[in-house]
């Protein structure tokens, strides 16, 4: 029996991290390499912190995914101004080990997004 939930709990852990790597080879899209993570500007609290780059007529907040190998990235444990990136993309920019502050027009045009499923139709990604 113990072996059991143990081989349960083991499997979980494998799915979850495997779940938490994405891959950015979208051969539509050559370009879009470098993964990313964000999350939505906080408006109440993010303007309060000074760490933070400027987020007039921001939406969201990006920083680089980890990378895992060539192509492959993850945005497990990640956060940006103590609070967890929500979406992953990948995108045609150079890294940067900052936060960052992008338009949802800047995301459409420099990224594709790797959480939802893609049907085949030219979606707008919309985090």
């Amino acid at each position: 029996m113990r072996s059991s939930i143990c081989f349960v709990l083991c499997t979980l852990l494998l799915i979850q991290s495997v779940c938490s790597i994405f891959v950015c080879n979208d051969g539509s899209k050559p370009q879009e390499k470098q993964g990313i993570c964000l999350r939505r500007i906080d408006t109440k609290l993010d303007p309060k912190n000074k760490d933070l780059p400027s987020l007039d007529k921001k939406e969201f907040l990006v920083i680089d995914a980890t990378s895992v190998s060539p192509d492959h990235w993850t945005c497990s444990k990640l956060q940006i101004a103590n609070a967890p990136v929500t979406r992953r993309y990948c995108c045609n920019m150079k890294p940067d080990a900052k936060p960052r502050a992008f338009t949802q027009k800047d995301i459409d045009t420099l990224c594709y997004t790797r959480d939802a499923k893609r049907d085949g139709k030219k979606k707008q990604n919309k985090p």
